[in-house]
């Protein structure tokens, strides 16, 4: 028996910074489009498969450390809802420069 899952999400979100010196705390509140394909496949059974689609909500907390004012890094977890029924979770490092 296994099972393959194979998802993809898109989004937009508003987000509030609380600023500091070298640090910022951030949320994220938004909206996320996401598609699924499943396969079970099953020595007895065969081949089942299947997709879904939605649109739910996502949010998100973060920090991010500045130590010039045009780099930084960032730290982030981030929440999408209801992806097969269930929240997916993802935590995430980035790197930020800012132009100017």
């Amino acid at each position: 028996r296994s099972a393959d899952i194979e998802t993809e999400t898109i989004y937009v979100a508003a987000v509030g910074v609380i600023a500091f010196k070298k640090w910022a705390l951030f949320g994220k509140l938004g909206f996320h489009r996401w598609e699924a394909d499943v396969t079970f496949n099953n020595t007895q059974l065969g081949s089942l498969s299947g997709d879904d689609d939605g649109t739910d909500p996502m949010y998100g907390i973060g920090v991010e450390w500045r130590p010039t004012e045009r780099l930084g890094v960032r730290f982030e977890y981030e929440v999408f809802t209801e992806v097969l029924d269930e929240d997916a979770a993802a935590t995430s490092v980035g790197f930020v420069y800012k132009m100017r």
